[in-house]
């Protein structure tokens, strides 16, 4: 959590526009586009935050029940994907916005649930009995808790901003 806290703490706006500017002009060398790269992941995570209240909202409709985890995946990888459409044109047109300091944090709890849930999904569709599908929904019954849990710990992230 530190080096996430540090990476804020550094961000500048100034010098994202600066490396925005180097990328234009073809005048990136390894350790610059290493940079931009961190920038470009700040810049993509604060555009997920801002929105939060989508990601509040397809949360909160599965910890009551209304989709099962093939569900959410899908929701919540439409929704990251839209960010990072988002930050392409808004990266095309030099435009940058200041962090969230809990941005990357919520990125990346979003990221772990569309993995743990991308896995759980994975081995389901590839169960080809009924018995099959049985057994591991059984099996993954702790996954499914995890799931539910880190949903949770999410929406509270949320709401206490």
């Amino acid at each position: 959590m530190y080096k996430i806290d540090e990476q804020l703490l550094s961000f500048s706006k100034q010098q994202y526009y600066e490396l925005l500017k180097l990328e234009k002009l073809n005048q990136l060398n390894e350790e610059i586009e290493d940079v931009l790269r961190r920038y470009d992941e700040i810049a993509c995570a604060q555009i997920n935050w801002e929105m939060k209240e989508q990601y509040f909202s397809v949360l909160n409709d599965y910890c009551t029940g209304k989709f099962d985890e093939p569900d959410l995946s899908i929701k919540l990888s439409d929704i990251s994907e839209s960010a990072s459409k988002l930050h392409k044109i808004i990266r095309q047109y030099n435009f940058v916005i200041s962090p969230h300091l809990k941005c990357l944090k919520l990125d990346c709890k979003i990221d772990e649930l569309i993995c743990k849930c991308d896995e759980y999904t994975e081995e389901l569709n590839e169960a080809e009995w009924k018995q099959e599908r049985k057994d591991l929904t059984a099996d993954f019954q702790t996954v499914k808790d995890e799931i539910h849990r880190d949903s949770k710990v999410i929406l509270t992230l949320i709401v206490e901003n």
